[in-house]
């Protein structure tokens, strides 16, 4: 074998073998919603208010995409919003109760990150239940 085809086997392996130390070499935007305000039992009736920050990097990010989830006490989705952080990074998600009916109702908000990173998006959720009761 010459010494160039040698020393470009030699190099492919030693690149490739590099790369697999490198951790997390494909790219990433990890941003989570945080909640920050809340309680957890409420009366029928009375208007659910969650108030929360985006965290990237230790930080609140404005203008992240969050998705939000409630589900019924039987686990059935009964409504999906979309919001967006403000320029503050914050966010406040306001739900009616006055048609439900009592229980345990799931809320899970899911970070989507800013449209920039929608691609390298790791999407985290933060989810809470709320009691609704007579």
């Amino acid at each position: 074998m010459t010494i160039k085809i040698r020393f470009l086997l030699l190099s492919a392996l030693m690149l490739s073998l590099m790369g697999g130390f490198i951790p997390d070499s494909a790219a990433t935007h990890i941003s989570k919603p945080v909640l920050k305000e809340y309680k957890v039992e409420y009366d029928l009736g009375e208007k659910i208010v969650l108030v929360g920050w985006v965290e990237y990097d230790d930080q609140p990010t404005s203008d992240v995409l969050l998705n939000v989830k409630v589900f019924q006490p039987e686990g059935v989705e009964l409504l999906e919003r979309s919001i967006v952080s403000d320029e503050r990074g914050y966010f406040r998600i306001e739900l009616e109760t006055e048609n439900l009916s009592p229980g345990n109702y799931r809320i899970v908000v899911t970070s989507h990150c800013r449209e920039v990173h929608r691609s390298i998006c790791n999407y985290r959720n933060e989810a809470l239940t709320i009691r609704l009761k007579q």
